[in-house]
């Protein structure tokens, strides 16, 4: 591979007469000035982004294999501030512009709370669209202090869905990972999850009440991880 995408004058970004299918110019060549490290660099870059933008990397946990960013229109229409991945990681918002110039865009509402617009679904399992929504809203698992992102999380019902009259609908869905969602359930020996309503400081958020004999009181907990601006109300 850097036989062939790493040699001068091939996948230059600096050099509009850069090529890739044929070979370079000698011109073109000549006046290459990255080092071997930078021309591995991009041509490993190019390699990876053909590949997500291939579609034949398959699905991973209903979704194609590619990057999810969230953001507020706010920080899209500055150009500042930073994205959230589906895998946690942050992208500068000048990066993630860039990116979308060749990718397929995807538009997430919510309304003044917070609280993802209505979007329901009498199926089982949560559709791809109802998981971006969740992304954008959870960003990882919704257990308290969980730090995985939402990459390694399941789509969890609140609300038990049952054959007969379950509803798989956006605002009774919480991302939770593998390890969390065992501990799940309806029983007052598991941890039950419930959605804030309205009047709660966090609404459409995620509450996890815990079990009896963790905590008598079943005080419903928050996850605060993947929403730093929430630390300064913190008790």
């Amino acid at each position: 591979m850097f036989a062939k995408y790493a040699k001068p004058g091939v996948a230059n970004p600096h050099d509009t007469d850069s090529t890739v299918d044929a070979e370079p110019a000698d011109e073109v060549a000549k006046r290459d000035e990255r080092s071997v490290g930078q021309r591995q660099h991009d041509g490993l870059k190019m390699v990876l982004r053909d590949a997500l933008a291939s579609g034949t990397l398959g699905q991973h946990r209903g979704l194609p294999v590619t990057v999810v960013a969230t953001m507020t229109v706010k920080e899209l229409e500055d150009a500042t501030g930073q994205a959230i991945t589906g895998g946690g990681s942050l992208l500068p918002i000048r990066d993630v512009v860039r990116m979308a110039a060749h990718a397929h865009h995807y538009l997430a509402l919510f309304d003044d709370d917070g609280r993802p617009i209505y979007l329901g679904r009498s199926k089982r399992i949560a559709q791809g669209d109802q998981r971006l929504v969740r992304y954008a809203q959870d960003k990882g698992c919704t257990f308290p202090a969980c730090w995985r992102p939402s990459s390694m999380c399941q789509c969890h019902h609140c609300r038990e869905w049952v054959a007969e009259l379950g509803r798989t609908d956006v605002d009774q869905l919480a991302l939770v990972c593998d390890s969390h969602h065992r501990l799940a359930g309806v029983k007052d020996t598991d941890w039950n999850t419930i959605v804030a309503g309205p009047d709660h400081k966090y609404p459409g958020r995620i509450l996890w009440v815990p079990p009896k004999h963790i905590d008598p009181t079943r005080k419903p907990r928050i996850n605060h991880y993947f929403h730093p601006h929430e630390y300064w109300d913190l008790d």
